[in-house]
């Protein structure tokens, strides 16, 4: 089965961000030409690793900057 990157929240599948497993007419078919996930090749993957952690650090700082 291709792994697929979350692009938004899905109720069945999970949260944005995340990699499941997903049969490849249903990613092929539904997921990418609704723009809700992207196949899961390493550099995807990568990015959103890195995506991640740039989203974690943009609400600690607006965490900081409201409690100041």
């Amino acid at each position: 089965m291709p792994q697929a990157i979350l692009l938004a929240d899905h109720e069945n599948l999970g949260a944005k961000g995340t990699v499941v497993d997903v049969s490849k007419g249903y990613l092929r078919n539904y997921l990418i030409p609704r723009k809700l996930a992207e196949p899961a090749t390493r550099g995807a993957i990568e990015a959103a690793k890195h995506r991640a952690v740039a989203a974690e650090r943009a609400v600690a700082d607006a965490t900081a900057k409201a409690e100041e």
